[in-house]
């Protein structure tokens, strides 16, 4: 099983409930979020702990998450060796993906219109022309870049893997001889996001749970 949970950041959120919860995180996590210029910025950070605390529950944790992350090599982090999850947030929205079944990534981006040619280098031949050809070329650029985004996160090795050095067939790639598995996740149809989930192990998309939470 695997569970999505997502929810919004917002200013009211910030000027009423923020600094009650920010409260609830470790005091090296809350100086963190404290250091972020940007008030959504620090918003997100503290978002994305809460989810962490609310999705182990999905699987019976009852310890406090925020104090036994412990991190790979290259700085990702998981909870105890059995708890994977990932976080990403783009603009109005921050997601985290969980599981105790899986290695996993995710990514959400906002579709906004950008020079697309700036990020040529990021993507195969046969991805780029895609893209460019493609009747909505923004559409499939956050289409690819989440379904990259997402698989490198899940490898857990930072930027050492290019964007360009894999590619997707029929939502599968391999990379360093390991198969991921890529969904895409419905957050809301009226929503212009794209996300993606990764998995190193193929899993019945019944099996993924999406739910948005409200913090208050």
């Amino acid at each position: 099983m695997i569970h999505i949970l997502c929810t919004k950041i917002s200013e009211s959120f910030h000027q009423n409930g923020f600094k009650k919860l920010l409260a609830e995180l470790p005091k090296v996590m809350q100086s963190k979020a404290n250091s972020y210029r940007r008030w959504q910025d620090q918003q997100a950070f503290l978002l994305g702990r809460l989810l962490v605390k609310e999705g182990v529950k999905k699987f019976g944790y009852t310890k406090d998450p925020l104090v036994n992350f412990q991190y790979n090599t290259f700085g990702k982090p998981f909870i105890d060796g059995s708890i994977n999850f990932n976080i990403s947030h783009s603009q109005s929205y921050v997601v985290c993906a969980i599981s105790n079944y899986c290695n996993l990534g995710i990514d959400i981006e906002k579709r906004n219109n950008i020079p697309l040619d700036s990020f040529k280098t990021q993507f195969s031949e046969e991805e780029w022309n895609e893209i460019s050809i493609s009747k909505n070329s923004t559409l499939t650029y956050y289409e690819y870049w989440t379904k990259k985004e997402a698989t490198t996160k899940g490898v857990g090795k930072g930027v050492s893997i290019p964007f360009s050095s894999f590619t997707f067939k029929e939502n599968t790639t391999q990379i360093e001889g390991v198969t991921w598995y890529i969904y895409p996740i419905n957050l809301d149809e009226k929503l212009d996001y794209s996300v993606h989930l990764a998995c190193n192990k193929r899993i019945d998309p019944k099996d993924i749970r999406i739910e948005n939470i409200i913090f208050k």
